[in-house]
Protein backbone atom coordinates (compact mmCIF):
# COMPACT_ATOMS: atom_id res chain seq x y z
CA UNK A 1 0.00 0.00 0.00
CA UNK A 2 2.79 2.14 0.90
CA UNK A 3 4.54 1.50 -2.24
CA UNK A 4 1.51 2.44 -4.41
CA UNK A 5 0.99 5.67 -2.48
CA UNK A 6 4.70 6.42 -3.42
CA UNK A 7 4.17 6.28 -6.59
CA UNK A 8 0.63 7.39 -6.90
CA UNK A 9 2.23 10.63 -5.47
CA UNK A 10 5.20 10.87 -7.83
CA UNK A 11 2.92 10.06 -11.02
CA UNK A 12 0.51 13.65 -9.16
CA UNK A 13 4.12 15.15 -9.05
CA UNK A 14 5.51 14.56 -12.85
CA UNK A 15 1.64 15.34 -14.24
CA UNK A 16 1.98 18.99 -12.52
CA UNK A 17 4.71 19.59 -13.40
CA UNK A 18 4.23 19.18 -16.89
CA UNK A 19 1.04 21.67 -16.27
CA UNK A 20 3.12 24.05 -15.29
CA UNK A 21 4.97 24.27 -18.04
CA UNK A 22 2.53 24.14 -20.62
CA UNK A 23 0.78 26.87 -18.21
CA UNK A 24 3.94 28.85 -19.09
CA UNK A 25 4.16 28.37 -22.49
CA UNK A 26 0.27 28.96 -23.17
CA UNK A 27 1.17 32.56 -21.98
CA UNK A 28 3.88 33.52 -24.65
CA UNK A 29 2.22 35.38 -27.60
CA UNK A 30 2.07 33.03 -30.25
CA UNK A 31 2.82 35.14 -32.58
CA UNK A 32 6.29 35.77 -31.00
CA UNK A 33 6.49 32.11 -31.01
CA UNK A 34 6.24 32.27 -35.05
CA UNK A 35 8.42 35.24 -35.02
CA UNK A 36 11.31 33.13 -33.45
CA UNK A 37 11.10 30.33 -35.73
CA UNK A 38 11.09 32.48 -38.50
CA UNK A 39 13.88 34.32 -38.13
CA UNK A 40 15.43 31.24 -36.27
CA UNK A 41 14.49 28.21 -37.93
CA UNK A 42 17.69 26.05 -36.41
CA UNK A 43 17.10 27.34 -32.47
CA UNK A 44 17.02 24.62 -30.69
CA UNK A 45 16.67 24.01 -26.64
CA UNK A 46 14.26 27.10 -26.31
CA UNK A 47 13.42 28.72 -23.10
CA UNK A 48 10.59 31.11 -22.89
CA UNK A 49 10.83 33.64 -19.94
CA UNK A 50 8.69 37.16 -19.68
CA UNK A 51 10.41 40.09 -18.27
CA UNK A 52 8.69 43.32 -17.59
CA UNK A 53 6.41 43.12 -19.88
CA UNK A 54 8.93 41.90 -22.81
CA UNK A 55 8.68 37.96 -24.03
CA UNK A 56 12.31 36.51 -24.15
CA UNK A 57 12.95 33.44 -26.08
CA UNK A 58 16.87 31.68 -24.74
CA UNK A 59 18.13 29.29 -26.75
CA UNK A 60 21.57 27.48 -28.94
CA UNK A 61 21.89 27.33 -32.40
CA UNK A 62 23.39 24.30 -33.05
CA UNK A 63 26.06 25.37 -35.82
CA UNK A 64 27.09 27.95 -33.52
CA UNK A 65 27.08 26.99 -29.59
CA UNK A 66 29.53 28.03 -27.59
CA UNK A 67 31.42 26.21 -25.60
CA UNK A 68 30.73 26.55 -21.65
CA UNK A 69 27.88 28.82 -22.85
CA UNK A 70 24.07 28.06 -21.72
CA UNK A 71 22.17 29.79 -24.43
CA UNK A 72 23.84 31.57 -27.74
CA UNK A 73 21.04 33.90 -27.99
CA UNK A 74 18.49 36.44 -26.24
CA UNK A 75 15.25 37.16 -28.34
CA UNK A 76 13.15 40.29 -27.17
CA UNK A 77 9.89 40.39 -28.40
CA UNK A 78 7.48 43.00 -27.02
CA UNK A 79 3.43 42.14 -25.41
CA UNK A 80 2.18 42.22 -29.65
CA UNK A 81 4.72 39.66 -29.84
CA UNK A 82 6.62 42.16 -32.24
CA UNK A 83 10.61 41.48 -32.45
CA UNK A 84 12.41 44.18 -30.48
CA UNK A 85 15.83 42.91 -29.73
CA UNK A 86 18.58 39.96 -30.32
CA UNK A 87 21.67 39.49 -28.34
CA UNK A 88 24.27 36.97 -29.73
CA UNK A 89 27.43 35.71 -28.80
CA UNK A 90 30.00 35.88 -31.41
CA UNK A 91 33.62 35.15 -31.96
CA UNK A 92 36.02 37.78 -32.48
CA UNK A 93 36.45 36.65 -35.70
CA UNK A 94 32.72 37.57 -36.63
CA UNK A 95 33.34 40.97 -35.76
CA UNK A 96 33.50 43.64 -38.75
CA UNK A 97 36.64 44.52 -39.68
CA UNK A 98 36.44 48.05 -38.79
CA UNK A 99 35.74 46.86 -35.09
CA UNK A 100 38.47 44.86 -34.74
CA UNK A 101 40.77 47.49 -36.13
CA UNK A 102 39.52 50.08 -33.90
CA UNK A 103 39.81 47.78 -30.71
CA UNK A 104 43.51 46.67 -31.92
CA UNK A 105 44.52 50.26 -32.06
CA UNK A 106 43.25 50.96 -28.87
CA UNK A 107 44.53 51.23 -25.44
CA UNK A 108 42.43 47.95 -24.96
CA UNK A 109 44.53 46.33 -27.63
CA UNK A 110 46.85 43.72 -25.21
CA UNK A 111 43.78 42.64 -23.14
CA UNK A 112 42.17 39.64 -23.49
CA UNK A 113 39.07 38.99 -25.09
CA UNK A 114 37.05 37.43 -22.87
CA UNK A 115 33.53 37.74 -24.53
CA UNK A 116 31.17 39.72 -27.17
CA UNK A 117 28.38 40.18 -27.61
CA UNK A 118 26.09 41.55 -30.76
CA UNK A 119 22.65 43.38 -30.02
CA UNK A 120 21.02 43.76 -32.98
CA UNK A 121 17.86 46.23 -32.20
CA UNK A 122 14.52 46.61 -33.98
CA UNK A 123 14.64 50.58 -35.74
CA UNK A 124 17.83 51.47 -34.37
CA UNK A 125 21.61 51.14 -34.88
CA UNK A 126 23.24 47.18 -34.55
CA UNK A 127 26.06 47.59 -31.93
CA UNK A 128 28.95 45.74 -30.20
CA UNK A 129 30.00 45.07 -26.94
CA UNK A 130 33.65 43.37 -26.35
CA UNK A 131 34.22 42.17 -22.60
CA UNK A 132 38.34 42.81 -22.28
CA UNK A 133 40.16 41.76 -19.38
CA UNK A 134 43.62 42.26 -17.88
CA UNK A 135 45.52 41.21 -14.32
CA UNK A 136 48.46 42.79 -12.79
CA UNK A 137 49.43 40.90 -9.66
CA UNK A 138 46.38 40.00 -7.56
CA UNK A 139 44.29 42.98 -9.42
CA UNK A 140 42.04 42.22 -12.04
CA UNK A 141 40.02 44.33 -14.48
CA UNK A 142 37.48 43.73 -16.47
CA UNK A 143 35.54 46.44 -19.25
CA UNK A 144 33.09 46.20 -21.15
CA UNK A 145 33.85 48.43 -24.84
CA UNK A 146 30.42 49.49 -26.88
CA UNK A 147 31.72 49.93 -30.34
CA UNK A 148 28.67 51.03 -33.37
CA UNK A 149 29.07 49.24 -36.47
CA UNK A 150 31.45 51.98 -38.41
CA UNK A 151 33.74 51.04 -35.47
CA UNK A 152 33.56 54.16 -33.22
CA UNK A 153 33.53 53.54 -29.71
CA UNK A 154 30.26 54.87 -28.16
CA UNK A 155 31.46 54.07 -24.29
CA UNK A 156 33.70 52.35 -21.71
CA UNK A 157 32.08 49.95 -19.16
CA UNK A 158 33.25 48.77 -16.00
CA UNK A 159 32.56 45.33 -15.93
CA UNK A 160 30.52 44.71 -12.67
CA UNK A 161 27.83 42.54 -13.71
CA UNK A 162 28.36 38.87 -15.22
CA UNK A 163 24.25 38.86 -15.91
CA UNK A 164 23.62 41.84 -17.42
CA UNK A 165 20.88 41.50 -20.24
CA UNK A 166 21.39 44.47 -22.05
CA UNK A 167 17.16 45.05 -20.86
CA UNK A 168 18.98 48.77 -21.09
CA UNK A 169 19.42 48.79 -24.61
CA UNK A 170 15.77 48.10 -26.02
CA UNK A 171 14.41 50.43 -29.09
CA UNK A 172 12.65 53.38 -27.45
CA UNK A 173 10.38 56.02 -28.67
CA UNK A 174 12.61 59.24 -28.87
CA UNK A 175 10.57 62.62 -28.74
CA UNK A 176 10.67 64.25 -32.58
CA UNK A 177 12.01 67.47 -30.59
CA UNK A 178 15.58 65.21 -29.49
CA UNK A 179 15.91 63.77 -32.89
CA UNK A 180 15.33 67.01 -34.29
CA UNK A 181 18.12 68.94 -32.82
CA UNK A 182 20.53 65.88 -33.39
CA UNK A 183 20.03 65.95 -36.53
CA UNK A 184 20.01 69.67 -37.41
CA UNK A 185 22.84 69.91 -35.15
CA UNK A 186 25.06 67.22 -36.02
CA UNK A 187 24.53 66.13 -39.58
CA UNK A 188 24.68 62.28 -40.25
CA UNK A 189 24.74 61.12 -36.75
CA UNK A 190 23.41 58.23 -35.73
CA UNK A 191 21.30 57.51 -32.59
CA UNK A 192 22.22 54.52 -30.55
CA UNK A 193 19.98 54.82 -27.28
CA UNK A 194 18.39 57.37 -25.10
CA UNK A 195 17.47 57.01 -22.28
CA UNK A 196 15.97 59.39 -18.94
CA UNK A 197 17.71 59.82 -15.84
CA UNK A 198 17.83 62.28 -13.06
CA UNK A 199 15.36 64.63 -14.86
CA UNK A 200 17.81 64.96 -17.97
CA UNK A 201 17.21 62.98 -21.45
CA UNK A 202 20.46 61.36 -22.53
CA UNK A 203 20.70 60.58 -26.33
CA UNK A 204 23.79 58.43 -27.26
CA UNK A 205 24.86 59.25 -30.91
CA UNK A 206 27.69 58.23 -33.27
CA UNK A 207 28.66 61.92 -34.78
CA UNK A 208 31.75 61.93 -37.32
CA UNK A 209 32.88 58.38 -35.74
CA UNK A 210 33.02 59.46 -32.38
CA UNK A 211 30.48 58.33 -29.93
CA UNK A 212 29.07 61.52 -28.08
CA UNK A 213 26.09 62.00 -25.25
CA UNK A 214 23.85 64.71 -25.75
CA UNK A 215 21.84 65.86 -22.63
CA UNK A 216 18.53 67.52 -22.68
CA UNK A 217 16.17 68.68 -20.09
CA UNK A 218 12.96 67.24 -19.04
CA UNK A 219 11.42 70.02 -21.48
CA UNK A 220 13.31 68.95 -24.48
CA UNK A 221 15.75 71.68 -24.19
CA UNK A 222 19.65 71.20 -24.92
CA UNK A 223 22.14 71.00 -22.00
CA UNK A 224 25.37 69.98 -23.14
CA UNK A 225 26.69 67.47 -25.09
CA UNK A 226 29.89 65.58 -24.00
CA UNK A 227 32.86 62.79 -25.87
CA UNK A 228 35.90 62.03 -24.43
CA UNK A 229 39.22 63.50 -26.24
CA UNK A 230 42.85 62.25 -26.01
CA UNK A 231 45.66 63.85 -24.62
CA UNK A 232 47.08 64.82 -28.35
CA UNK A 233 44.01 66.13 -29.31
CA UNK A 234 44.17 69.03 -26.41
CA UNK A 235 45.08 72.45 -27.63
CA UNK A 236 48.47 73.60 -27.28
CA UNK A 237 47.22 76.46 -25.05
CA UNK A 238 45.78 73.29 -22.82
CA UNK A 239 48.28 71.86 -22.63
CA UNK A 240 50.36 74.65 -21.55
CA UNK A 241 47.97 75.96 -18.98
CA UNK A 242 47.76 72.54 -17.42
CA UNK A 243 52.18 72.53 -17.60
CA UNK A 244 52.28 75.94 -15.82
CA UNK A 245 49.32 75.48 -13.36
CA UNK A 246 49.44 71.14 -11.98
CA UNK A 247 53.45 70.66 -12.72
CA UNK A 248 54.22 66.80 -12.46
CA UNK A 249 50.72 66.00 -12.58
CA UNK A 250 49.13 63.98 -15.17
CA UNK A 251 46.09 63.43 -17.53
CA UNK A 252 44.05 60.80 -16.42
CA UNK A 253 40.76 61.71 -18.35
CA UNK A 254 39.49 64.42 -20.55
CA UNK A 255 36.30 65.58 -22.08
CA UNK A 256 34.83 67.86 -24.41
CA UNK A 257 31.89 69.49 -23.95
CA UNK A 258 29.45 71.77 -25.70
CA UNK A 259 26.77 74.27 -24.01
CA UNK A 260 24.59 76.87 -24.55
CA UNK A 261 26.52 79.29 -22.83
CA UNK A 262 30.20 77.89 -24.35
CA UNK A 263 32.63 75.53 -24.91
CA UNK A 264 35.32 73.85 -21.97
CA UNK A 265 37.81 70.68 -21.43
CA UNK A 266 36.81 68.57 -18.72
CA UNK A 267 39.93 67.01 -17.08
CA UNK A 268 41.31 64.88 -14.28
CA UNK A 269 44.66 65.34 -13.30
CA UNK A 270 46.22 62.74 -10.84
CA UNK A 271 49.88 62.44 -8.79
CA UNK A 272 49.92 59.97 -6.53
CA UNK A 273 46.63 59.13 -4.68
CA UNK A 274 45.97 62.68 -5.30
CA UNK A 275 43.57 63.74 -8.14
CA UNK A 276 41.64 67.01 -9.07
CA UNK A 277 39.07 67.80 -12.20
CA UNK A 278 39.07 71.30 -13.51
CA UNK A 279 37.36 72.65 -16.69
CA UNK A 280 39.22 75.07 -18.44
CA UNK A 281 38.35 76.85 -22.43
CA UNK A 282 40.18 75.86 -25.66
CA UNK A 283 42.35 79.07 -25.08
CA UNK A 284 43.81 77.74 -21.64
CA UNK A 285 41.43 79.63 -19.26
CA UNK A 286 40.50 77.44 -16.18
CA UNK A 287 37.31 77.99 -15.20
Amino acid sequence: MKKFFITAMCICLMTLAGCNKASADSQINEKAKVELSQRYPDAVNVKWTTKNGYYVAKFNKVATRSIGSEFDFSVWFNRAGQWCMTESEISYDALPEVVKAAFQASEYATWKVEDIDKLERSGMETFYVIEAETRSGNIEKEVDLYYSESGALIKTVVDIDSDYDYEDYLPADIQSELSKFVAQNYPGAVIMDTEFDDGEFEVEIVHEGRGKDVYFSKDYNWLRTEWDVRKNELPAAVLAQLNASYPSWKIDDAEYVETPSGDWFKIELEKGDSEVKIRITPAGVIL
